[in-house]
């Protein structure tokens, strides 16, 4: 597996499935080297949970935003690309 760059100030990722598991793993790990995270989670009380996780593992300066996928991640992404 590649390492991740250790600044990812910048740069913006979209993690679905961010509210367990692998994927919450990955936010966090995104969140400590700086990124700006968009969660993506089917059940909103998990998100804001992973939310508070991702928080308090961020750097600080990172903008955390909480979306809620109720189409296809692909749709998702088309939506919100603008």
């Amino acid at each position: 597996m590649a390492e991740l760059p250790s600044d990812l100030h910048g740069r913006t990722c979209l993690v679905s499935g961010a509210s367990t598991g692998i994927g919450l793993a990955t936010a966090v790990a995104l969140a400590r080297r700086g990124a700006r995270l968009w969660l993506v989670s089917r059940d909103p009380a998990r998100g804001n949970e992973a939310l508070e996780k991702v928080a308090a593992a961020s750097r600080g300066d990172s903008r955390l935003e909480r979306r809620r996928a109720t189409r296809p991640t692909h749709t998702f992404l088309t939506a919100t690309k603008n």
